[in-house]
């Protein structure tokens, strides 16, 4: 188990890099201060997990990396370049799927082939091997509200795919599924990471998804959120849920766990 801290301590060749960011919320109540002198590089083609207390800036992080939002200070850029607003390859999923409830799955996952006016075979194509990939090549012609949780969610992930993004950003994507569906989405995910080679940022709320996701671990503080430490993920890859029964996930939950209490982070 390795811990780090500062900029630069994620790797080289980072595919984010966020210098001194901080974010404020004007507010009829007064200024709230989200985040504070954010400084994190992510190496390009890793898998990095944000953790953190609810209200802690772990979203507002991810939506400022993906454009979405704009800082009160510092700068962000992705592959070197300054982020000013969202762009096409970058792919985002978030906690609910979002799914055009009027369209089948094929047609939501085409969604940024006909945004980008697309309508080549090739791009098709691209869409039904995703599905395939997912588990989903027999539900293109289903309704949302003929899925699962489960389903919807590979569903949305393929849509964020569906760019070939450089960049997946993904905000607590299987925190409304229960327990065994999100276990089978984390191991998806991974083989589809794996496949993609897509830099992945992370939010989540549990510490074991992010030990067993993870190239590192970002730990932030209580509001306004800071880093507290980033924690290097040495357990072996490929991964299977029998990793986390080994005493390395174990000390690494631990110790994540206890950092956030011996700082406050919990309570």
């Amino acid at each position: 188990m390795q811990s780090t801290s500062g900029p630069g301590a994620v790797g080289v060749a980072p595919g984010i890099e966020v210098s001194g960011v901080s974010k404020t919320f004007r507010t009829n109540a007064g200024d709230v201060v989200a985040l504070t002198d954010i400084d994190l590089e992510v190496r390009q083609g890793s898998f990095v997990s944000l953790v953190g207390p609810s209200g802690c800036g772990k979203s507002t992080l991810l939506r400022i990396v993906a454009g979405l939002e704009t800082s009160s200070g510092g700068t962000t850029k992705v592959a070197g370049t300054p982020v000013d607003g969202p762009r096409r390859d970058f792919g985002m999923v978030f906690q609910q799927p979002v799914l055009l409830p009027w369209l089948t799955i094929f047609r939501n996952v085409m969604l940024p082939a006909d945004v980008a006016r697309d309508r080549s075979p090739q791009a098709r194509q691209r869409a039904a091997d995703l599905l395939e990939l997912v588990g989903l090549d027999g539900f293109q012609h289903r309704y949302p509200r003929e899925l699962s949780g489960g389903m919807q969610q590979r569903a949305a992930l393929v849509r964020a795919l569906m760019s070939r993004p450089s960049l997946l950003l993904m905000d607590e994507p299987f925190g409304a599924l229960d327990a065994l569906t999100r276990e089978t989405m984390n191991s998806e995910l991974l083989r589809i990471w794996s496949e993609t080679g897509a830099t992945t940022l992370f939010v989540t709320h549990s510490i074991a998804e992010a030990v067993f996701l993870s190239d590192v671990v970002v730990v932030l503080s209580g509001r306004p959120g800071t880093i507290l430490d980033q924690v290097r993920i040495d357990l072996p890859r490929p991964r299977t849920f029998d990793v986390m029964d080994s005493p390395e996930a174990s000390r690494l939950t631990s110790h994540i766990r206890g950092h956030l209490h011996a700082r406050g982070a919990v309570g």
